[in-house]
């Protein structure tokens, strides 16, 4: 964000692959998405109602802010 440095503070990380039977892995065809929001149960008492999304990007080897997310209950919608 605004090219500087920041510190993150996760309340979840997940690496999610998708593979079909035979183990091949899975893309997602273009212009759709995937959604994992389950907050873990000893960090929901501190989970704010807003957090920053954020995806690493494998290839520039940086973290890309995407957006916000919006608590509901015990899972982040964005």
């Amino acid at each position: 964000m605004n090219d500087s440095l920041r510190l993150l503070r996760s309340f979840g990380m997940a690496l999610i692959e998708l593979r079909d039977a035979n183990m091949n892995e899975l893309q997602l065809a273009q212009g759709t998405s995937a959604t994992h929001t389950n907050i873990p149960s000893a960090l929901q008492a501190d989970a704010p109602e807003t957090i920053d999304w954020w995806s690493f990007d494998e290839t520039l080897g940086y973290w890309k802010h995407e957006g916000e997310a919006q608590r509901q209950a015990n899972q982040y919608m964005d």
